[in-house]
């Protein structure tokens, strides 16, 4: 588990209002998951411009609910140049995949 994670996982115990903060990582667990699905469609059909722009959106989402990993991963898939490896694109997919399932596992 990363760092970031364990540090979010202690702050839900120690905070007063730790039911409120999971109820809204769920709803991004749901948002998230939207976008996981969206990007595979995006893959599929090798819209590279799209799939930046939902690399856009998790960049500010993450940051949003603190989950900078998420942001980080977002900011990089939002940098892909033209001409990117679809296998490099996929790699970065299948990490948000990762880091969706490790969230939802921490809930």
């Amino acid at each position: 588990m990363d760092r970031d994670l364990s540090r979010q996982q202690g702050f839900l115990k120690d905070s007063s209002h730790a039911e409120e903060i999971l109820e809204l990582r769920s709803l991004y667990l749901d948002y998230l998951r939207g976008e996981i699905d969206t990007i595979r469609s995006l893959l599929a059909r090798k819209d590279l411009a799209e799939i930046r722009e939902v690399g856009h959106r998790l960049k500010g989402s993450g940051g949003s609910y603190g989950l900078h990993h998420i942001s980080e991963l977002g900011e990089t898939i939002q940098k892909l140049q033209d001409g990117a490896q679809w296998d490099d694109v996929e790699t970065l997919f299948h990490r948000l995949e990762e880091m969706y399932e490790e969230l939802a596992e921490s809930l």
